[in-house]
């Protein structure tokens, strides 16, 4: 009988191997054969051999996911997989879509285990009632999900205060919120938080002002277009020190977003997602905010139609920037300096590519991709690109971008294509490549 390859490994290599499986796993999401957190089932079916290893392995069966367990398997193999961790430390999805029995019952087996909890997904509901998180001596990262339709009771605030207490290894803390009122208590551990403001708050700089140690900040907004002019009562400003990830393009408003920004300093952002238009006063806020960050690198901007004059003078503005996305109304339309690839439109090529803001934004650019359904024709799509790339065959010295390939998305007659060639070195359209 030929035995499995896998027994003449050392121990130590098939773990990293099975480990490695369970992050490629986790990170191709919910897919066959099975949720990600069943990942160790998928392994222990491929042979017995791999079984009999996989069940002699407690850290591959240490991620816990309280939904993916009660919608397939009774208490008593839920209580098997507890098992099977041995004393390993543990990553715990505390949340439940429903209250079944089945997640009740492994809520209460997972009671017991609390002191071995390391990275830890909740929602503040969860532990507004006992003492059961109070000890949490190994806990490493807490993520905390809020559903936008809820408000945290004091008690819920209690015992979140209670567990981060409790967790003198705590070191990060991640939130996406709807209510204000959580922030003071994760305030000095928060890292990443993705907020949904609902209504105006005008103690919102107060509150972000406790997040010293905040590196990343996503706003979202369902505030009524009645209320927009009531976020004017933003007093003074907040500066977020530690602060490199900025979004606010899920703002459902360029008023509200305005108003937000106008006292937001942000010393050390490095990349930034933004609402655009050329209204006079939201160019000149977030021009302000922007050319204070002088580590900015990556910059995305949802606008419709051109850069104009303010959003080409902001480009310019800023010297560190390496990557510019620019999404549109119909289509997203993005362009990228230094990195492999682009997509823009009409509209923002003749911005970027013929306009004045070209010398600063087209040094490092390799590769451009089109969308013919916003060209006129193939002869202004050829034009555009000739008019800028093809100075770089003629002197080698120019600053001028070596383009390395354009890519269209639409077909190109064969004339077009070696139109294309003379500035540079690969034209693919339609999935077909022509090549110098």
């Amino acid at each position: 009988m030929i035995q499995d390859p896998v027994i003449y490994l050392p121990l130590d290599l098939v773990t990293e191997i099975f480990l490695l499986c369970r992050t490629e796993y986790s990170a191709s999401g919910d897919s066959f054969p099975g949720p990600s957190s069943l990942m160790p089932l998928t392994i222990c079916q491929v042979s017995r051999t791999w079984r009999r290893i996989a069940l002699s392995m407690p850290l591959i069966w240490s991620s816990i996911s309280i939904d993916s367990l009660t919608k397939k398997f009774s208490s008593s193999i839920s209580q098997s997989w507890i098992d099977r961790t041995k004393d390993c430390p543990l990553t715990v999805d505390y949340r439940m879509s429903k209250n079944s029995q089945a997640s009740l019952v492994l809520r209460h087996q997972l009671y017991g285990h609390i002191p071995r909890f390391r990275n830890v997904t909740i929602q503040p509901r969860d532990v507004s009632q006992g003492t059961q998180f109070r000890n949490c001596p190994l806990l490493e990262t807490l993520d905390i999900i809020q559903p936008a339709d809820q408000v945290s009771a004091p008690d819920e605030v209690e015992g979140l205060g209670q567990m981060i207490e409790g967790a003198p290894r705590l070191r990060r803390i991640t939130a996406t919120i709807a209510c204000l009122n959580l922030i003071p208590t994760l305030g000095a551990k928060l890292t990443s938080l993705h907020l949904t403001l609902r209504d105006p708050v005008c103690t919102l700089y107060d509150v972000l002002g406790q997040c010293l140690h905040l590196r990343e900040l996503t706003f979202a907004c369902c505030t009524r277009s009645e209320k927009i002019a009531d976020w004017d009562g933003l007093q003074n400003s907040v500066v977020l020190p530690s602060l490199e990830v900025l979004s606010t393009a899920e703002i459902g408003g360029k008023e509200v977003e305005t108003c937000i920004l106008s006292g937001l300093l942000t010393p050390k952002l490095c990349k930034g997602s933004f609402l655009w238009t050329e209204e006079p006063r939201s160019a000149q806020v977030l021009q302000s905010l922007l050319c204070s960050s002088t580590a900015l690198r990556s910059l995305s901007l949802r606008c419709f139609g051109g850069l104009g004059e303010h959003g080409i003078s902001l480009l310019r503005h800023l010297p560190s920037l390496s990557e510019v996305c620019l999404t549109g109304a119909v289509s997203l339309h993005t362009f990228f300096c230094g990195v492999p690839s682009a997509v823009t439109s009409t509209r923002l090529l003749e911005d970027m590519v013929l306009g004045p803001a070209a010398d600063t934004l087209l040094p490092r650019l390799e590769a451009l991709s089109l969308d013919t359904s916003f060209l006129r024709d193939e002869e202004a799509l050829i034009s555009m690109v000739e008019s800028r790339f093809r100075t770089r065959l003629v002197s080698p010295s120019s600053s001028v971008a070596r383009l390395r390939r354009v890519r269209v998305d639409g077909v190109l007659s064969d004339a077009g294509s070696l139109r294309l060639m003379q500035s540079c070195d690969e034209v693919v359209s339609c999935g077909r490549a022509v090549s110098r």
